[in-house]
């Protein structure tokens, strides 16, 4: 489950609205102020992500909440956004080139291309009418206003 800190910042009718900030990995070693990567990640900051949620708990606005997605979803859409394009690219190369041998490779390289570029479309049509299953984020723990998410380990 990946989980992440959110803040709410609307709650109406069954619905909540969260706002949460898209984390930098950059900022955790010693080199990131002298890194190429570290300066660029610090020129670009993130701006916060904002969700809506079905929930019935009684949430206030500023309030801390903990959601999480499952790692399922996270590789079911890592798969149909990265794989599947990849794998219309070598099958319609395959295809064309095997059935059109003097194909030139400019209409090759195009055709495939533009046939791996319908597949976004095509997977947003999916998923709003509901035939690509997704699930939206739970809420997993919810933080009183004093109350800071982080937890602190004492080392020995």
């Amino acid at each position: 489950m990946q989980e992440e800190i959110a803040t709410v910042i609307d709650c109406k009718d069954g619905i909540v609205e969260v706002s949460t900030k898209i984390k930098n990995t950059c900022d955790g070693c010693e080199q990131s102020s002298h890194c190429g990567t570290g300066l660029l990640a610090r020129y670009l900051a993130p701006k916060p992500e904002n969700l809506r949620l079905k929930s019935n708990l009684a949430l206030r606005v500023g309030q801390k909440i903990k959601i999480g997605l499952p790692d399922a979803l996270l590789l079911k859409l890592a798969f149909a956004i990265y794989f599947v394009p990849i794998l219309i690219l070598v099958l319609v190369a395959s295809v064309l080139s095997s059935f059109i041998p003097g194909i030139s490779e400019l209409v090759l390289v195009a055709s495939s291309v533009g046939a791996a570029t319908l597949w976004f479309p095509l997977l947003r049509f999916l998923i709003q009418q509901h035939h690509f299953e997704l699930t939206e984020p739970e809420i997993l723990q919810v933080f009183e206003q004093d109350e800071t998410p982080v937890k602190f380990v004492s080392t020995p």
